[in-house]
């Protein structure tokens, strides 16, 4: 059997999954209990934050046949399909490889038909942002009319290029970078799951690397994973490519301060073709150290 990585293994399946987006889940929750379900939704914030996992569990909510449901059974024909991305009735598009005008047109011919065995025939358009001007103009009467049965679910990470007129058709909601302590605490959860001893310290380390993001941060777990086993240490974070430990940031900037020419050579860590983001590192180091200074522990 091939390897599932984490990020995939570990997608949530229910809105109570979902880590730091509450905003966003009882927006969705509470549309589906008071029956104020919207025809679009547009699902914007920076990468690895939830978006296009949103949108699948309220396609899987609307799809429910139990539902329209704010947690889905997970075990009727719908849920297990749309699980497996086999649910016909469930249309996800990438519109980086679907820019043109001619693509929306196939689409919104499409969609006048009625779904094939689901309640809702839904469209997942990621990275909408990347259609063309002609496209989105295609899209804007369906989008603003769509047929009872259907309904669009837009994701982003550049809001400012999708047009107003786009904006004006949507109900938008904004997904925020997941504070470090929320994803240590899902490393934490599944590093128990996986049957991995970490030492203490690894999950923050993990955590801080992603910035913000829950996939990159199961993604550096499986760079780790394959690169040390299941007893991951702080020390072996320090040896993940393209990054560096907070430790080597600190080294160097400690230098700086006492005046240490010599040692600040020693301390640079080897970085050829990675030098900025060796930089980005001391710099998140100085704006922790000013934070601290200013505001205290």
């Amino acid at each position: 059997m091939s390897y599932l990585v984490l990020a995939r293994k570990y997608r949530p399946r229910t809105f109570a999954e979902v880590a730091g987006q509450s905003n966003v889940t009882r927006v969705l929750c509470g549309a589906i209990r008071e029956g104020r379900i919207g025809h679009s939704y547009l699902f914007t914030g920076p990468r690895g934050t939830g978006k296009t996992t949103s949108a699948r569990l309220l396609a899987k909510a609307l799809n429910c046949e139990q539902g329209p449901a704010e947690e889905p059974c997970g075990t009727c024909e719908r849920c297990l399909a749309l699980d497996a991305g086999s649910e016909v009735d469930v249309i996800e598009i990438d519109a980086a490889t679907h820019t043109g005008v001619d693509h929306i047109r196939d689409l919104r011919d499409q969609a006048s038909y009625v779904p094939v065995r689901a309640r809702h025939k839904i469209y997942i358009v990621d990275e909408v942002h990347m259609l063309s001007t002609g496209a989105f103009n295609a899209l804007l009467k369906t989008l603003e009319e769509p047929p009872a049965h259907v309904k669009f679910l837009f994701a982003t990470t550049e809001l400012h290029k999708v047009p107003d007129t786009i904006l004006s058709r949507c109900q938008v909601l904004h997904l925020t970078p997941l504070p470090a302590d929320v994803i240590a605490k899902r490393l934490d959860e599944v590093f128990n799951l996986e049957g991995v001893e970490a030492e203490v310290g690894v999950s923050a380390e993990l955590a801080r690397r992603a910035r913000g993001g829950m996939r990159d941060a199961l993604s550096l777990a499986d760079q780790l994973l394959a690169l040390v086993g299941d007893t991951p240490t702080l020390e072996d974070c320090g040896r993940l490519s393209g990054e560096n430990s907070a430790q080597a940031a600190e080294a160097v900037v400690d230098c700086i301060l006492e005046g240490d020419q010599a040692g600040l050579l020693r301390a640079l860590p080897s970085q050829e073709g990675r030098e900025t983001e060796f930089v980005a590192g001391v710099l998140e180091h100085l704006r922790a150290c000013l934070m601290a200074a200013l505001c205290g522990g």
